[in-house]
């Protein structure tokens, strides 16, 4: 039987500065400064992270200042990134989403032909 890891919640209010290394998912609702490792992150809209973040997956709907590193990043149309972006897999940047730094992804999703193609915003630093 697989193992499946509970995530880790890290809530509104509550403010971290260090590192974390987890072999788990994590939730992120509070404001962290923090260099992040883990299999899977989630930030909520009202997440903030200023570090480093190097994960497997990641679905960013907050901000961050910091590189971020993974095989799969999503990117929803509530985030704001500040800093370079590496995806070893797959880039997925949601219209509205605001990312100045440095983008390189081994495969850009993109939308099925005949459906208008979404904009982002990226800013070469």
């Amino acid at each position: 039987m697989e193992e499946r890891h509970i995530p880790t919640v890290l809530g509104t209010g509550l403010r971290l500065v260090g590192s974390i290394e987890s072999e788990g998912p994590i939730e992120v609702h509070g404001k962290l400064e923090i260099n992040l490792q883990c299999d899977r992150l989630d930030m909520s809209p009202s997440a903030e992270i200023i570090g480093n973040i190097a994960v497997k997956h990641a679905l960013i709907r907050g901000h961050v200042i910091g590189n971020i590193s993974a095989d799969t990043i999503r990117v929803a149309e509530s985030a704001r990134i500040e800093g370079d972006i590496v995806a070893r897999e797959v880039l997925e940047i949601a219209e509205g989403a605001r990312c100045v730094g440095r983008v390189k992804s081994k495969q850009m999703k993109r939308p099925a032909p005949g459906v208008p193609q979404k904009s982002h915003q990226t800013v070469a630093s």
